[in-house]
């Protein structure tokens, strides 16, 4: 946990710049929203090093405007 503390503001900006790029079409259905948790964990895990790792990441809450 403090290895994720240390890096929160890095691993909300990553969030937040995949986000804002994802359309409504990129995000729609289960299948859709898998493909943005993966891209999210992908590109988060890439400022940890080995062998720290985030292993899932999941939505709380989810809203489209």
């Amino acid at each position: 946990m403090p290895e994720i503390e240390k890096r929160l503001p890095k691993l909300k900006d990553i969030g937040i710049g995949i986000l804002s790029s994802c359309t409504f079409e990129d995000i729609k259905g289960r299948d859709g929203k898998k493909k943005v948790l993966t891209r999210l964990k992908n590109e988060m895990n890439k400022i940890f090093p080995e062998p720290e790792t985030i292993t899932n990441v999941y939505f709380d809450g989810f809203v489209v405007q």
